[in-house]
């Protein structure tokens, strides 16, 4: 007699997964064999809750409830696919009788609940990106207004180059507010001083220069009033007096600015040149 070959390891499972099917083959298609199963089943599920082998949803952690939760995920998309394809064959395969079609089973329990998990948790998920795309426009302004308002501070705190120039006073209340600044103040000072007095020499020297300007343009005056004391510049015109004339018996008359007009003041009257 041959000696029967050594089966492996894979070819032992697959041949005790196929009597396990055959087996639940058989109690599913006994209504009464599948209820004791079930029954079976549920008391099987309470002795490991209670010797506390089946750790609960509600007691486990965040992160095993992630993990199950992606085995659950993993489960349920091998069992969607060999639902879809056991679905297409039965839609290729053609009726052999009436009766067959009456043997189509109506989607199970686990297949509905399922579908009701997925729409929950869709959801779920729509209504937590909707309030989150909310708290990101929330913050957008936020960040906007924030950013507004540094820019604004910015432009205060900015010096303005066409800003007028302080007034003397300000200048002086500036420095007086200054702590330690006592040379400064003194060199400030120093300088104004210097100032005023240029100014006051330099305007001195301009009035000397006015006069001796005009008494060399002016060739004539007129009369301006009555007494006939005071007398003015008029271009291009024939003049009463000849300035020469006044020159020559009368001292050097004054000049006098009045509203942008030049008048020479004398101290006698000059009548007598009057034509």
């Amino acid at each position: 007699m041959a000696r029967s070959k050594k089966l492996s390891t894979e070819e032992l499972k697959a041949r005790k997964r196929a009597r396990e099917r055959a087996r639940y083959a058989k109690i599913k298609a006994d209504q009464v064999l599948n209820e004791l199963q079930k029954e079976k089943e549920r008391k099987k599920y309470e002795n490991k809750k209670i010797k506390k082998q089946v750790k609960l949803v509600a007691d486990m952690t965040p992160r095993e409830r992630r993990v199950h939760r992606k085995l659950w995920r993993e489960k349920f998309k091998k069992h969607y696919q060999r639902k879809c394809t056991n679905t297409s064959y039965i839609q290729l395969t053609p009726p052999s009788s009436p009766e067959n079609n009456a043997d189509q089973r109506p989607q199970s329990v686990q297949v509905n609940s399922g579908k009701k998990r997925i729409h929950r948790d869709r959801s779920k998920i729509i209504k937590r990106n909707k309030k989150l795309q909310e708290e990101n426009e929330k913050l957008r302004r936020q960040r906007d207004m924030y950013r507004k308002r540094h820019e604004r501070s910015k432009l205060q705190k900015a010096p303005r180059h066409d800003k007028t120039d302080d007034t003397p006073k300000t200048k002086i209340r500036k420095l007086m507010k200054k702590k330690n600044h006592k040379q400064l103040i003194q060199r400030q000072l120093i300088f104004g001083e210097a100032m005023k007095q240029q100014l006051k020499l330099n305007f001195k020297q301009m009035r000397k220069e006015k006069k001796f300007f005009c008494e060399i343009v002016v060739q004539g005056l007129r009369r301006s009033n009555a007494a006939a004391t005071e007398f003015i510049v008029k271009d291009n015109d024939v003049f009463t007096i000849p300035y020469e004339s006044i020159k020559q018996i009368l001292p050097e008359p004054t000049p006098i600015w009045k509203k942008r007009i030049i008048t020479y003041k004398f101290s006698n009257t000059v009548g007598v040149y009057e034509k």
